[in-house]
């Protein structure tokens, strides 16, 4: 069998080697390796050359580079920490970063303690320790800035006053003081909003301002109209008030039968019978047919109006100043909803919703 010509064992290489992707490399170091040697190793020989070049060029670009003595006193041992590798510690990116001991210690920006105890409380709030997220969220209140935006405050005791609803036995007086601070403090819709909400959480786990309670919920109603309220209406109106009883559990549910489903989550269907059945033992079917016909006609579909969603009451959407103006938006509920309160004098709607 003849032997492989040198160019043929030449070419077997070369080809080896261009399939590595290499092939630029190879013959950049073919003059100090030869091609029956690793090809690898004239690799590593190249860029061994390579970062001796480079750190020659950088000695040479910083020859004359000088630091002002003046600038930096050598022995001032306050700036040692932030420049010593010894004593550096890596940021704590855990989801639970904020409960580490040594926070306090390490953070004496005002802003960064805030988050950090602000953190502290929220979770305390989702483990169910309220009476922790509680003295936390005072701690903020007490040391909020005095120069503090309302916003922050309202935030804040609002949050106190959830924790507050969670713990047994309720403090009632600290509770509907706390609301009071809270109401002072309402200066948006949203906020409005939130506040009336809030209220009859409060009014509900007190036992108290009974008046209030229905004055905060038509207000609700009036303004967003959605079915809690109305069932909040029902729930929690004087046994005397029996067309408010029967008509806002009726437009409860004509409200969550018109819903679409992503607007109904918190309740099922199990949830609207129960409410359909309790409306049936308030009246017989000619009292409800009349109240379905004075306070849900603007909810019933039509053909036309079968596919899609029904616009709902709005007597309100905006931010209402003062006892005055919602004064103005009770009224023109009553005016809408004149069936719900036929049963009453005109002196007892006055009396049972404050109005003046």
């Amino acid at each position: 069998m003849e032997k492989e010509q040198p160019g043929e064992e030449y070419d077997y290489f070369e080809r080896a080697i261009r399939k590595t992707g290499c092939w630029e490399e190879h013959l950049t170091c073919a003059d100090c390796i030869s091609h029956t040697k690793d090809w690898r190793e004239c690799k590593e020989e190249k860029h061994s050359n390579l970062l001796k070049k480079k750190e020659a060029m950088l000695s040479e670009l910083f020859a004359e580079f000088i630091v002002d003595s003046d600038d930096c006193d050598v022995n001032d041992r306050s700036h040692m920490n932030h420049i010593d590798p010894y004593v550096y510690v890596p940021l704590d990116r855990s989801p639970r970063w904020f409960l580490d001991d040594n926070l306090f210690l390490k953070n004496n920006n005002d802003n960064r303690t805030r988050e950090i105890v602000q953190n502290q409380a929220a979770f305390a709030y989702l483990q169910g320790d309220y009476i922790t997220s509680m003295n936390l969220y005072f701690y903020l209140l007490e040391n909020e800035p005095k120069n503090g935006n309302s916003n922050s405050i309202f935030a804040l005791i609002d949050s106190i006053i959830r924790c507050g609803l969670k713990i047994a036995p309720i403090n009632a007086p600290q509770l509907l003081f706390l609301l009071q601070k809270l109401h002072a403090l309402v200066s948006t819709y949203d906020e409005q909003l939130q506040y009336w909400t809030e209220s009859l959480e409060v009014y509900l786990a007190t036992g108290t301002n009974t008046s209030d309670y229905l004055r905060n919920a038509i207000l609700l109603c009036a303004s967003v109209d959605l079915p809690e309220f109305w069932i909040s209406i029902s729930k929690n109106s004087p046994v005397s008030c029996v067309n408010l009883r029967i008509g806002s559990l009726c437009r409860a549910i004509y409200i969550l039968e018109n819903s679409l489903p992503s607007k109904a989550k918190c309740f099922d269907s199990y949830d609207l019978q129960q409410m359909k059945a309790e409306l049936q033992n308030l009246c017989n079917k000619e009292k409800l047919s009349e109240a379905k016909a004075a306070v849900c006609i603007d909810l019933m579909r039509n053909e036309k109006t079968k596919a899609t969603e029904i616009n709902r009451l709005s007597l309100s959407k905006s931010f209402l100043r003062d006892k005055k103006a919602e004064d103005v938006v009770i009224l023109e509920f009553i005016h809408r909803f004149y069936w719900l309160f036929a049963d009453m004098n005109q002196q007892l709607v006055n009396f049972i919703l404050q109005v003046s």
